[in-house]
């Protein structure tokens, strides 16, 4: 094992700044802390803040490119009727995905329609 260690940021990745991240739980325990009107310091609380500011600094992270994929043609359909039906079968799809709640039984079904419609 070599005795150097590489930065993360050699290696493509972007570094966090710690700063900001102590910046944030700080400013998150305060936040909860009046709140829950505490007026002495609570390590669990903050180891809490804590975790969170070091998740969302990751998430806020940019995500390295991943290689494009070859583009696939969709075929082309050429029946008026079915071509009705495919554009109906996608709006309820999405309209399911954006929903509270989705009928999966239905949505299979209509998975399997578009399917064999496009096949």
């Amino acid at each position: 094992m070599p005795s150097t260690t590489t930065p993360a940021a050699v290696e493509g990745m972007p570094k966090i700044s710690a700063r900001d991240v102590m910046i944030n739980a700080w400013a998150g325990y305060r936040k909860m802390a009046r709140t829950m009107r505490e007026a002495r310091f609570n390590r669990e609380r903050f180891a809490y803040e804590l975790r969170m500011a070091w998740a969302n600094a990751r998430a806020d992270m940019p995500k390295p490119a991943a290689p494009a994929a070859p583009a696939r043609a969709k075929p082309a359909i050429t029946d008026p009727v079915k071509a009705t039906r495919v554009a109906e079968i996608a709006a309820e799809l999405q309209w399911m995905d954006m929903g509270d709640f989705t009928d999966w039984n239905r949505h299979r079904q209509l998975s399997v329609e578009l399917a064999q419609i496009a096949a």
